[in-house]
């Protein structure tokens, strides 16, 4: 080969190699503002490309590789975390380890879901794609059918690129910024300094309804009452601020301290911190960090982390970490929990009252159901199918018929209710430490309630 067609070749590779750079013309990019300072380590001004990132050799390249590893380990990359079972005729089934069932992005790309179950359509939703998805805004209307009618056609689970956008934006910002106030579905109102983010998603499915109470009446009169109903499956939020749970006339509903508690956010209990050993629980990236998770394995034991809780300040003494050394009503052996008396024996008893895991399950709602239908609740099986999982999880049950001219004090409205904050409670995961005041006041009174309804007889204690 000639030296012409060297140079010819030369500067072809050389004219790939700078449209492929990540640097900008100036070969700079703006400073890095990232919301976690410790992925931050480029300044103002500095040289920067594609291997400032992707290098095996840069410190930056090694926190975004330990925080990709903490988000595999998350459900948001993997979807629902399930319990894989072993038998023996001492134990009889036990939980002997976990496996991932798979994002659900995949089949939940369209009807409203995607807007928060897809990376795709949760950018599209905080970017206004769809309108303004402030419940109280008057665009909210065109807001839900605008997502409703849309389909994801090649959905993606939540990845790093759904909070974050470094291509675009030269920095690691999150998409809806730290201390961005987020209206809720109910209407309630996070204004916290971190985890607007997570609010964004991790809240009650109202599905246009003004509350819980007007979303269940509207199904109770409309289609009837099915095992579909209730709050959906992420919340926190809504939790956290003491709104959307299906509330009684009369009652008055208060708040722990967490509410008010800037300090007590998303990020500052469940991300902990990705980079500072000495805040991490065994320095695993399946706890705390990207994983968000408050529950890991250290040495073989299931162990809660009570980090965040001592750091913000809020708790510098008075809450450890403890496993359940043996079954104790709705919490199984091996359950890791926060140990506060108050958290863990409230919810506990009411949530007995209202689903017995001794006796299969057959509480009050089990009572009503059959009081109204004269069937009973399905609840979830053991791999044997049919010794009910002492979890009382909710299988399915034959659908409550419409009742065109039901009030809040019909029967099946009673009951929906009572199901609608049984499944608020296991739905937000924290076992009260979210907000334990009103948790244990919505399932005082679906337990009450109930009991009236049913007649049993239950002790529902004293009103928290």
């Amino acid at each position: 080969m000639n030296l012409q067609r060297w140079l010819l070749v030369y500067f072809l590779v050389l004219s790939c190699l700078i449209e492929l750079s990540c640097n900008k013309d100036d070969n700079t990019l703006p400073p890095v503002i990232a919301v976690d300072a410790n992925i931050s380590s480029l300044s103002s001004g500095a040289s920067f490309n594609c291997f400032n990132c992707h290098s095996e050799t840069t410190e930056l390249g090694n926190k975004i590789e330990w925080a990709k590893a903490g988000w595999d380990e998350s459900v948001h990359a993997n979807g629902y975390r399930a319990a894989i079972y072993g038998y023996n005729p001492t134990t009889l089934w036990t939980i002997i380890g976990y496996e991932w069932e798979g994002s659900d992005a995949f089949y939940s790309n369209g009807g409203g879901c995607q807007v928060c179950h897809t990376k795709e359509g949760f950018r599209k939703k905080i970017a206004g794609t769809y309108g303004n998805y402030n419940p109280l805004s008057v665009g909210y209307v065109a807001y839900r059918s605008a997502i409703t009618t849309d389909v994801i056609q090649y959905p993606s689970n939540l990845t790093c690129f759904a909070c974050h956008s470094p291509h675009e934006k030269g920095n690691f910002e999150l998409l809806v910024a730290d201390g961005s106030d987020v209206t809720t579905e109910t209407g309630a109102l996070y204004m916290k300094s971190q985890g607007s983010i997570c609010a964004s998603c991790h809240q009650v499915r109202l599905s246009g309804s003004a509350s819980a109470n007007e979303s269940i009446l509207a199904q109770v009169q409309g289609n009837g009452v099915s095992n579909r109903t209730g709050p959906h499956h992420g919340p926190q939020a809504d939790m956290l601020l003491g709104k959307g749970g299906a509330e009684y006339t009369g009652k008055s509903y208060g708040n722990s301290s967490h509410t008010a508690n800037d300090a007590a956010n998303c990020i500052s209990c469940h991300k902990v911190d990705d980079f500072d050993e000495s805040k991490r629980l065994s320095l695993s990236p399946a706890v705390g960090g990207h994983s968000f998770t408050t529950v890991g394995i250290v040495h073989g034991t299931p162990k809660a982390i009570d980090i965040g809780c001592k750091t913000t300040g809020c708790h510098p003494t008075g809450v450890s970490a403890k496993t359940i050394s043996a079954d104790d009503g709705y919490l199984l052996k091996g359950d890791a929990y926060f140990d506060k008396s108050s958290y863990y024996s409230q919810l506990n008893t009411t949530l007995v009252k209202l689903a017995d895991p001794s006796a299969n399950c057959t509480g009050l709602l089990q009572t009503a159901y059959n009081a109204i239908t004269g069937g009973n609740i399905q609840w979830k099986k053991y791999p044997d199918g049919i010794t009910v999982n002492k979890r009382c999880i909710v299988s399915s049950f034959t659908k409550i018929p419409a009742n065109p001219t039901a009030t809040e004090n019909s029967n099946e409205t009673r009951f929906a209710k009572a199901y609608w904050n049984f499944l608020f409670a296991l739905e937000d995961k924290s076992f009260g430490v979210h907000n334990l005041r009103y948790a244990s006041q919505l399932l005082y009174d679906s337990c009450d309630d109930l009991n009236s309804l049913t007649a049993s007889g239950v002790n529902c204690g004293a009103r928290p």
